[in-house]
């Protein structure tokens, strides 16, 4: 076939489209012999900074060629012609594509993947690798072959060398075939066994090359490349120096992309040429080796960021395969999306395993099974008082019936059961629901009224700051907050936890600060408490004086709250009579008023009269200001002393006529006559104010041989003994009976344990200082006077007032009779009985009624024990029983 041999043209025929990079002339290009040593340090410069800066130069290079070569270069594809190969390795991807013929110079950028391309791959062609910027134009260039070198696409861009293998390696059994015989074609490779360049190129037996040449004839259709080789004919070897140790070979590394993104050739397949060496055959060190040297003209420097891998052809056995996964997930998100809902509708009529509601377990039952048993086990504990504490030691109960507090069942089964699609329902069925809360409905305002009621028992005051003297020392009180029931969270709290959690249930609580606070303590302990027992006072009165100590002042003074801070008080009257007691020359102390009984029993009232005294309130202010200043002496002035208690007040008592009176029989008993005697005359003339209570004990004082009481009779425990006051018991019976029979208010009495014949059955009442007393009210508007008095034989009791109830009591039979044993006192003193009353219970009945107000009805019932035998000692043991007789020989 004819060859434009024109320099400078491109060829028409057999070349493949060029690459981006075109080379350099190939007159500007000198082969420069190197060393293995210096090509394998060449390759490894691209791996510093300078080497980026090759790159970038490179790169820059070949794009200025390659448009200019793009510009003249008539498609390979249009010409027709096959391309001509010399005798060179066809996978060689380092040698230079030279048409020998044409004398043109074509750039091994310009050329087509080789191997790489005939395997499928995207790698980047090996031509392009091997020919760089540097390749020789025919005619002029000598290349011997060198140490084929393996690179990455970025080792490949960094590097200007081109290498010829130095080893020869044997020649394959396709050497000795004709010359005409067929090229055998390599077995595709796929694409997840794609081998490198190198290896595939390797792999080709070695061809003649007219076998080539025919070859490429027949492939014209499609450019193809073969491997790049210099023109015989003007070749020229020149030999390398001889290294004296070259290091061991570099593996070959994968293909990789091609720099530039051109538009991927038809794979080439690969030429066996006869006696070419192998390129996988290790490189003799004796063989020279020729480095090409580009030319010396600067380049541009290039951003490596321009430099994007070329683009792959979409896969369509990867969609095919993406589409099939997509469907199977596809289908597997269904199934389980069914079998989700499937589970959800047949878990729904089921609660969850392991669920627990307020402690009674119903995980797993179906849900009439577990209100059945919701109900069954939590009626007992919806009825019972709820204790509640807030942490302290009291505690208070709440009615859960008055409070309409009860479980709602079917609310709490709500949550529990039912199909459900909540992935925290499915997890619950599967894993377990653990605790549920009880729902539980309630009377709000009658639960609001029950927890304000037990805040009423549980509060916890806040210790207030404040001050007060031990002796003359005055001791200050530091403030601490207290607690109050959270009402609003109270209510809440119940209604959710009242059956679950433990009793008693601590209830939330707020915190209460104190009023007076700790800077009030301190303000008032330097101003007013150390500044008054300082010193003694001086009272100055109408020229008298009256000096009245630091204890007589500590002992009068006390601390209040006024708005936050403390405030010095004195006992204005207190002080008075202090100021009496050390000069009792100043002023004149006025009398009260008073109800006595005079000579004929009969009450009759004293008239008050008027004094000179002292005012409290002008004396308190004046001690008051002295005692916290420099001047410690109070001036003051006497005034008209009014009494406490005057004529016309005691006129307003009404105490006029007798509204109750009762007498008891006394038996024979000298000694315990005295102790009635002594309490009778403790209790006449006791005024008791409307609204006071009369309490005996109180009335009596202590019952003391100190305040004329001996020792006599009692009951204790049921059995016979002396104690000191022994015989009161009949006093508090009658003052018992003329307070029930006057309309009062009972507030505390208690029967004997045993009855005695000379008191009315369950109408009579015992005393025991300090813990059993006897208490009624005066619930009328005017005063009542008691009076008392012992006869030779019986103990009377008479209340002068003004008639305000009409009173009817009754008394029933006795019932529930027991009859008297024998029992044995281990005591001491311990007193024989013999026994003989029998025990029974009685009621009794008051109704009393009072003008424009309804009749009233109340019951009193007591059981009295037996008057048992009672033996001193123990129990004796009991006899055995005798022997049975033996029966007569038959």
């Amino acid at each position: 076939m004819a060859q434009d041999s024109t320099p400078g043209r491109p060829q028409e025929g057999g070349t493949s489209p060029m690459q981006d990079g075109a080379t350099a002339p190939a007159a500007d290009v000198q082969p420069v012999p190197t060393t293995p040593a210096e090509d394998e340090g060449a390759g490894r410069a691209g791996n510093g900074s300078e080497g980026m800066h090759d790159l970038d130069a490179v790169l820059t290079a070949r794009r200025q060629h390659a448009e200019l070569a793009a510009e003249s270069a008539e498609p390979a594809a249009e010409a027709g012609e096959p391309a001509v190969a010399s005798g060179e390795p066809a996978a060689e991807a380092e040698d230079s594509a030279v048409d020998e013929a044409s004398g043109d110079e074509a750039s091994a950028d310009d050329a087509a993947p080789a191997v790489d391309e005939a395997s499928g791959d995207d790698a980047a062609p090996a031509v392009d690798e091997a020919s760089g910027d540097d390749a020789a134009p025919a005619g002029e260039t000598q290349v011997l072959p060198t140490e084929p070198l393996t690179r990455t696409t970025s080792e490949q861009a960094k590097t200007t060398e081109v290498e010829e293998p130095t080893a020869q390696a044997e020649p394959t059994p396709a050497a000795a075939a004709p010359t005409s015989a067929p090229v055998a074609e390599p077995a595709p490779t796929d694409l997840d066994e794609t081998q490198p360049a190198e290896a595939q190129t390797a792999d080709a037996a070695p061809a003649t090359t007219a076998s080539r040449i025919e070859e490429a004839g027949e492939a014209s259709a499609s450019p193809t490349v073969s491997a790049e080789e210099p023109a015989t004919a003007e070749t020229e070897v020149v030999p390398a120096q001889r290294e004296p140790d070259p290091e061991p070979a570099t593996e070959p590394l994968p293909a990789t992309e091609h720099l530039n993104p051109a538009e991927p050739s038809a794979p080439t397949e690969a030429v066996p040429a006869a006696g070419r060496p192998s390129v996988d055959a290790a490189p003799a060190a004796d063989q020279p080796t020729e480095r090409l040297r580009p030319m010396e003209e600067p380049m541009p420097a290039a951003s490596p960021l321009a430099v994007f891998p070329a683009e792959r052809k979409p896969d369509q056995r990867t969609g095919r395969r993406r589409r099939r996964g997509l469907i199977a997930a596809a289908i597997v998100v269904g199934v389980l999306a069914i079998a989700y809902v499937a589970g959800a509708w047949f878990l729904g009529d089921r609660v969850p395993g392991g669920t627990v509601v307020a402690g009674v377990h119903i995980g797993g039952l179906a849900e009439d099974e577990a209100r059945d048993r919701l109900q069954t086990e939590l009626a007992a504990v919806q009825t019972e008082p709820v204790p509640v504490t807030i942490g302290e030691e009291a505690i208070a109960t709440i009615d859960p019936a008055a409070a309409g507090l009860q479980l709602d069942v079917d609310a709490t089964l709500d949550d529990l059961v039912g199909f459900s699609l909540a992935p925290t329902t499915m997890w619950s069925h599967l894993f377990g629901g653990g605790e549920a809360p009880a729902v539980s409905t309630a009377d709000d305002d009658a639960l609001r009224t029950a927890v304000e009621a037990a805040a009423g028992a549980l509060d916890l005051a806040p210790v207030e700051g404040s001050i007060s003297y031990v002796g003359t020392t005055p001791q200050p009180t530091e403030p601490a907050p207290g607690k109050a029931v959270d009402i609003e969270a109270a209510q809440e709290y119940l209604l959710t936890r009242w059956l679950a959690d433990e009793r008693p249930l601590s209830l939330p609580t707020t915190e209460v600060a104190p009023h007076v606070g700790a800077d009030a303590v301190d303000e008032a302990m330097s101003n007013l408490a150390e500044p008054l027992v300082s010193g003694p006072v001086a009272v100055s009165v109408d020229g008298q004086l009256a000096e009245l100590t630091p204890e007589a002042l500590a002992a009068h003074a006390t601390f209040v709250d006024v708005d936050g801070a403390l405030d010095l008080q004195l006992d204005g009257a207190a002080l008075a009579n202090a100021v009496h007691d050390v000069n009792p020359e100043i002023g004149v102390a006025g009398e009260d008023a008073k109800i006595i009984l005079n000579a004929n029993a009969e009450p009759e009232i004293v008239p008050s009269t008027s004094g000179q005294g002292l005012d409290p309130d002008a004396l308190a202010s004046a001690v008051t200001a002295a005692g916290t200043s420099t001047d410690r002496t109070a001036t003051v002035e006497l005034v008209d002393a009014e009494p406490e208690f005057t004529t016309a007040e005691a006129e307003a008592l009404g105490v006029k006529e007798i509204v109750a009176d009762f007498s008891t029989p006394m038996p024979y008993d000298p000694v315990r006559t005295r102790n009635l005697q002594v309490g009778a005359e403790k209790i006449t003339g006791v005024l008791v104010m409307p609204g006071e209570e009369f309490s005996l004990l109180e009335a009596l004082g202590p019952i003391t041989a100190a305040n004329g009481f001996v020792s006599s009779g009692v009951v204790e425990d049921g059995f016979s003994s002396t104690a000191l006051g022994g015989g009161l018991s009949q006093l508090s019976t009658n003052t018992y009976n003329v307070g029930l029979m006057a309309g009062m208010d009972d507030v505390e009495h208690k029967p004997h344990s045993r009855w005695f014949s000379r008191y009315p059955a369950g109408r009579e009442a015992t005393l025991w200082e300090p813990t059993v007393d006897m208490v009624w009210r005066n619930n009328t508007d005017y005063g009542i006077l008691v009076h008392a008095w012992v006869t030779s034989n019986a103990v009377h009791t008479r209340l002068w007032s003004t008639q305000v109830w009409d009173v009817d009591i009754s008394t029933s039979n006795h019932y529930n009779i027991t009859q008297p044993t024998t029992v044995y006192n281990t005591n001491e003193p311990c007193v024989a009985e013999s026994g003989g009353q029998y025990g029974f219970t009685v009621t009794v009945t008051r109704e009393r009624s009072r003008a424009g107000q309804a009749p009233e009805t109340q019951d009193w019932s007591w059981t009295y024990q037996p008057w048992n035998r009672v033996v001193c000692g123990e129990k004796p043991a009991p006899e055995p029983e005798p022997a049975p007789e033996a029966s007569p020989a038959a």
